[in-house]
C-alpha cells in the first residue's frame, strides 16, 4: 500500500517519529497467546470504541517506556522483549487491529506482491514496464495485475503514479519546488500532463493545492499558538524477508 506521511508545525512543539520492526512469527506468537475469542473479535472490529483509543494510547506509553531504557543495558536486554509484545498486543486492539491482522493473515500468500510493492516504492521515480516486473517474478502479465490489484488495492501504474505526485506534493510544499521542478524530479517528462495528474487526485491545480495547505497550516498555527500541540508519528512495521507492509498510526 504506498503511503506518504509528513508532519506540518507551526508551534515550537516537538514531533517524535518512532519505527518498529516486527516478524510475522513475533505477532502470531502474540496472536497464539490470546484466550477466547479475541482474535475473532479484532477481526470483525467488534472491540468497544473506548478500548481501543485506550488501546492506541498503551502503544504510545509502551514506546516511553521502551526508550527510557536505552541507558540501562541490563534492563533492556530484559524489557525489550516483553514490552515489544505489549506493543503488538496494544496495535491488534487499537484501531488499525482489523487491518493489522488482514495483513499478517495474507502476508505469505502474498510476498512476492509486497516484494513488488517495496521496489515500487523505491523505484517510482524511474519508468519501468508491468511486463518486465512480471517477468522478473516470474508471473504472467495478467497474473501480475490481479494479484498486485487484490493485495494492495490499486493497479500498478495507479501505485507510481500516486507515488509520484504525494512526493511531488511534499516537494512543493516543504522544499518550494516549483510545479515544472517538482513534476520532473518525480519523473513526470510532461507538465502539463503531471497537472491533469494531480488535479485528479488532489482535487486542485498544484498551485492552488500547495497556496490552500499553506493557508490551511498557518490558521492552525494561530489557532493552537498558546497551547502545546504533540505530535506522535509511528510506524508499525513487519518484514519477514521479502514480506512488507506499513500501517501508520498518528495522535494528536
Amino acid at each position: 500500500m504506498p503511503f506518504d506521511g509528513q508532519a506540518v508545525e507551526q508551534t515550537n512543539g516537538s514531533i517524535l517519529a518512532l519505527v518498529a520492526n516486527f516478524t510475522a512469527d513475533e505477532i502470531f506468537s502474540v496472536l497464539l497467546s490470546f484466550r477466547g475469542n479475541l482474535a475473532e473479535t479484532i477481526a470483525n472490529e467488534s472491540l468497544p470504541v473506548s478500548f481501543m483509543e485506550q488501546a492506541d494510547k498503551n502503544v504510545t506509553d509502551c514506546f516511553i517506556r521502551l526508550i527510557s531504557l536505552l541507558d540501562d543495558e541490563t534492563s533492556l536486554d530484559f524489557m525489550a522483549d516483553h514490552i515489544k509484545r505489549e506493543i503488538i498486543f496494544h496495535i491488534l486492539c487499537g484501531s488499525c487491529g482489523s487491518r493489522f491482522l488482514q495483513s499478517i493473515a495474507g502476508a505469505k500468500q502474498n510476498s512476492e506482491i509486497y516484494d513488488i510493492n517495496s521496489w515500487i516504492k523505491q523505484n517510482f521515480r524511474q519508468p519501468f514496464r508491468v511486463e518486465e516486473l512480471a517477468k522478473q517474478n516470474n508471473m504472467s502479465i495478467s497474473a501480475l495485475h490481479q494479484k498486485f490489484k487484490r493485495t494492495i488495492g490499486m493497479g500498478i501504474l495507479q501505485c507510481q503514479k500516486r507515488l509520484r505526485l504525494s512526493e511531488a506534493r511534499r516537494l512543493m510544499l516543504n522544499d518550494d519546488l516549483s510545479v515544472t521542478n517538482a513534476a520532473f524530479e518525480v519523473g513526470y517528462e510532461s507538465v502539463s500532463q503531471f497537472i491533469r495528474d494531480y488535479k485528479k487526485m488532489f482535487g486542485f491545480p498544484p498551485k492552488d493545492d500547495i497556496r490552500h495547505l499553506r493557508n490551511k497550516f498557518a490558521e492552525t498555527g494561530k489557532t493552537h499558538r498558546n497551547r502545546q500541540v504533540k505530535n506522535y508519528s509511528l510506524c508499525y512495521n513487519f518484514d519477514r524477508k521479502i514480506n512488507h507492509k506499513e500501517y501508520f498510526y498518528s495522535h494528536i
